[in-house]
This record gives C-alpha cells, sequence and structure tokens, in this order.
C-alpha cells in the first residue's frame, strides 16, 4: 500500500502587464506615460506601436505582442523605473491624420517578456496643417500647373500664438523634398489653396512643404510644418505590344487605388481603362511603334475624423511607344567540316518555327580556339536563311554561334555553340626514289595546310640519325644529314611531330612510320 505519491508539476510564472497607459499626444509626438511595475525583479520595458487599434487581448498563457497583431517594437527601455517615452518616429516626427496605438510589456534580465498592457490610441493634435493634395492640373516643360490644398490647423495653442497667421509655401522638383524653395505665402489660416504655375510638370515630380507662422510683429516664429508631400509621378516602361505603367509618390496618406487613363485619339480626351491597388499597371494589346498617353488619379486618405476624404491627385500625363524588348530564342546550331575544300558548312534551327514569329535574321560568329573571343563573320538577310558556308583562314578548328535578330535588334542569348576540331591534313609517303631522273626524288609530304612547324627525325635500322628538319616541307633529297652523300637502298624509319592550330591552340601530332628508298644511283656504304 502506497502512502505517498509523487509527481513532477512544471509551473510558468508571467510577469505582470503594465499598468495605467496614457498618451499625451502633440502635432509630430505623442507622449507615453505608465506605473511602474510592482515587480521589481523587472528590468526594463518594450515599447510597441502600430497605426489604428487591433483589438488585441492576450490570452492566459499568451506573452509579449504577438507579429499577427501588426505591432512593432519601437523602442527598449532599460530601466525599471523609466516610465515616460516620447515617440517622434527616431527624429523624423510622427504623420499628421493617423491614430496611433501603443502596447507596454515589461521583461526581465533572463530574457522572459510579460503579459502586455491594454492597448491605448490616439490621433496627433491638428496643431499644423495637413497637406491633402498636389494634383497636376496641367503637364507642360514650362506652362505646366499645380493644385496645391491642405487642411488647416484646428488645435494649436492660441494663447501663445494669437495671430495673425501666415502660411509660407515651399517647392521642390524632386519626391522628397530635397531642395526646398519658398515660392509664395498666404495670409490668414482660412486660406488653404493655392495653384503653383509657370513650372515644368511633365520631366519631373514636385514636392511641397507648408510652414504655419504666428504673424504677430515682433513676435514671429514658426508654430509648425507638415510632411512634405510630392505629385504622383508616371513613368512607363515599353515592352513588346505593351506599356507597363509605375507611379512614384512621396505623401503622408495611404493611397488605396489608383484610375488609369488613356487618352482617345478620337476624341481628344482622357478615357478610364483600369484600376490597380498597387504601384503598377499593364496595358497590353498596343501596337509596337504607336505612341499612347496615361494620366493616373490617385484615390486615399487620412485615417481620422474631420479631413477631406477621398483625396483624389492627378498625376501628370506620360507619352509612351511600345516596343520588343525580348529576346528572339536562340537557334541551334551544327556543323560539320569539308576538308579536302576546307569550308565548314553550318546549319541552324529556325526560332520562327517554335518561338514568336519575329526573327527577321541571324549573326554569325567564329572563334578558331576555345579560349578565343567569338568574332561576328556574317550576317544573313532573312529568317529563311539558315545554312552558312565559311572558308576558315587559320584552321579547320574552331567555334561557331548563331543569333536571331528581330525587326527591334533584339538579341537572341548567345550560350549555344557547336565547335569542331582541326583536319588532319599532313601526311607523308612510304616511298621514294633519290635517283635523280627528275620523278620523285624528294620526300616530301602530300598537299596540307594549317601546319606550322614539323620535328622529322629519319633512322636508319641502327637507330642511327641519317636526317632531321622543322620545315613542313621536308624535300629530303636522300642524302647523310652529316655528309651528304647518298643513303643505301632500304627501310628507314621516321618520327614527326607536327604542330598545327587545334581548339586547343597550337598542338603537336606525332606520326610514326617506315619510308622505303629506291636509290638508283651509285651506291655508298651505311
Amino acid at each position: 500500500m502506497n502512502l505517498v505519491d509523487l509527481k513532477n508539476v512544471l509551473i510558468s510564472v508571467i510577469g505582470p502587464a503594465p499598468e495605467n497607459l496614457t498618451l499625451e499626444p502633440s502635432n509630430n509626438y505623442i507622449k507615453l506615460s505608465w506605473n511602474r511595475n510592482y515587480c521589481p525583479e523587472a528590468v526594463g520595458y518594450y515599447i510597441y506601436r502600430k497605426v489604428s487599434p487591433s483589438g488585441f487581448i492576450p490570452d492566459t498563457c499568451e506573452i509579449g505582442v504577438p507579429s499577427y497583431t501588426g505591432y512593432e517594437r519601437i523602442a527598449k527601455l532599460n530601466s525599471y523605473n523609466d516610465t515616460l517615452y516620447i515617440d517622434n518616429n527616431n527624429g523624423s516626427g510622427l504623420l499628421q491624420g493617423y491614430e496611433y496605438c501603443y502596447m507596454v510589456t515589461s521583461f526581465w534580465d533572463d530574457g522572459a517578456e510579460g503579459y502586455a498592457s491594454d492597448e491605448v490610441c490616439s490621433p496627433l493634435v491638428r496643431g499644423i496643417p495637413v497637406i491633402t493634395n498636389v494634383s497636376i492640373n496641367y503637364t507642360d516643360v514650362t506652362n505646366g500647373s499645380v493644385y496645391l490644398a491642405w487642411a488647416k490647423p484646428i488645435e494649436f495653442d492660441s494663447i501663445n500664438a494669437p495671430g495673425p497667421y501666415k502660411y509660407l509655401i515651399y517647392r521642390s522638383n524632386d519626391l522628397y523634398g530635397l531642395n526646398l524653395q519658398l515660392i509664395d505665402s498666404l495670409s490668414g489660416i482660412n486660406d488653404t489653396l493655392f495653384t503653383d504655375t509657370i513650372l515644368n510638370t511633365k520631366d519631373t515630380p514636385i514636392s511641397y512643404k507648408v510652414e504655419f507662422y504666428n504673424d504677430e510683429s515682433g513676435n514671429r516664429f514658426l508654430i509648425g510644418a507638415p510632411q512634405v508631400a510630392s505629385s504622383v509621378y508616371l513613368k512607363t516602361y515599353p515592352d513588346d505590344n505593351s506599356l507597363t505603367l509605375r507611379f512614384e509618390k512621396n505623401i503622408p496618406w495611404i493611397n488605396d487605388f489608383y484610375i488609369v487613363y488613356k487618352l482617345n485619339t478620337l476624341t481628344s480626351s482622357y478615357d478610364s481603362i483600369g484600376v490597380t491597388y498597387t504601384e503598377e499597371f499593364i496595358d497590353d494589346s498596343l501596337k509596337n511603334g504607336d505612341s499612347y498617353c496615361y494620366k493616373v488619379e490617385s484615390s486615399g486618405g487620412y485615417k481620422v475624423n474631420n479631413i477631406i476624404n477621398p483625396i483624389l491627385n492627378f498625376s501628370q500625363e506620360q507619352c509612351g511607344i511600345p516596343k520588343d524588348t525580348i529576346s528572339p530564342c536562340q537557334p541551334s546550331v551544327y556543323a560539320i567540316s569539308n576538308c579536302d575544300s576546307a569550308y565548314h558548312q553550318l546549319s541552324w534551327s529556325n526560332p520562327n518555327n517554335i518561338c514568336s514569329n519575329d526573327v527577321f535574321k541571324y549573326n554569325i560568329y567564329y572563334k578558331s580556339t576555345l579560349n578565343g573571343n567569338y568574332v561576328l563573320i556574317f550576317t544573313t538577310q532573312n529568317s529563311t536563311d539558315t545554312t552558312f558556308k565559311y572558308y576558315p583562314k587559320a584552321s579547320m578548328a574552331g567555334c561557331y554561334l548563331v543569333s536571331a535578330v528581330d525587326s527591334f535588334a533584339n538579341e537572341s542569348q548567345l550560350v549555344s555553340n557547336f565547335c569542331i576540331d582541326n583536319c588532319s591534313y599532313y601526311e607523308l609517303p612510304n616511298v621514294f626514289s633519290p635517283d635523280g631522273d627528275g620523278k620523285n626524288d624528294y620526300f616530301r609530304p602530300g598537299p596540307y595546310k594549317f601546319v606550322e612547324k614539323i620535328d622529322l627525325k629519319i633512322f636508319n635500322r641502327w637507330g642511327v640519325l641519317v636526317f632531321q628538319t622543322d620545315d613542313p616541307d621536308i624535300n629530303w633529297n636522300g642524302n647523310y644529314i652529316e655528309n651528304n652523300k647518298p643513303v643505301t637502298d632500304g627501310v628507314y624509319y621516321y618520327i614527326c611531330d607536327v604542330y598545327e592550330q587545334r581548339l586547343t591552340g597550337l598542338e603537336p601530332r606525332t606520326l610514326l612510320g617506315f619510308i622505303h628508298v629506291f636509290n638508283n644511283k651509285q651506291k655508298t656504304t651505311e
């Protein structure tokens, strides 16, 4: 009978959530504060942020702030007593027009993280202008115009800034306000519309910044300024029978979608042709070489109340000409050698039979060695020319590439080649008769090509060297090399290294054989 029962139990202790998280918003930052964790073993806090509420409530064993909530960890405070944090987006300022939400957790020196605090959200104080429109009114190189609008500030400190007020308007010919120049000003707080004229709106995006000033005499100071906002800048990229439209922008609000318009050449007006939820749109079924013009209307907004919604802005008008930029398929090449006539016969496949039917000529490239560089040697006149005869000059060795070229000068890849090694032309006879009758008096090779040199040695039956030369023509008259006297009739043995140009460069080919010498002149003894 067991009087004792033992069981192992694993217990996890989870740190408590920070309490009483509060937010104090300003024009471009939010101050966070919370109660110090009542567990003094905690060593610090993590700060998490997202735009718009998530509704996250941690489960019993769910610690920290999971990534599926959309929250991003933005700060780590390494002190248990540090319960204040100012979020200014690392010095660049938070953007107006959004509701910012936060959670805070505690962490311990072993890396453990506790429960998340309650989710607390707040927009920024509307104490500065909020740009809503940078819309291209008219596209031109010199006389373009832009419509600029903003929402006026409504929550600034009017006691310290009693007015009168003034807006200063800055412009930069780029997306990011890299070269802002003061171009105008508007007095008062309610005038929030401005038309900028005499601009090049065709070739570059345009960005603006609006500063809000207290313009009291003797008390002039900057109250605040919003983020830079740019126009939507449209670019076109040509492709085969299509154009790809891409949109660039730098804005403090969120664009939800874009409406694409194309110029109707019959009515001279722009017609809507589609909607895209990304910064790209492809218009296909076009004709290569024709011009097509477009503009884009963006639709979006801020995620807070009391600001115009939707925010609509037009890009500049932009034209493009589709062209074929796709390379044809590469032909498969094959070659054979005609050693007797010293030429290569090439043939290749016609890509029009298996790929796009747009090839109209071929380029033929050649190199004499594997390590050499290809050189263009011929261009055919039409796509049906799929054979070529080439007479190499230095060697029958070589490699070939054949590329296909379409009507827009797109050339296929140069990756699939065909190589042929040199023909073995150099051959030696096995008999000659140096008897002075004018017939077969010299030991010579048959007709040959592409031999740079030889190393020939001829021996008698006892292994004595009787003749040697490096001249490919040889021209041995049957005399001893030492005393220039005729050799006796008989069989002689030779070793000949023939140096020929091959694919790998100058390479020797060794010939071994016998020579029968028939000499009817006065014999000499060996």
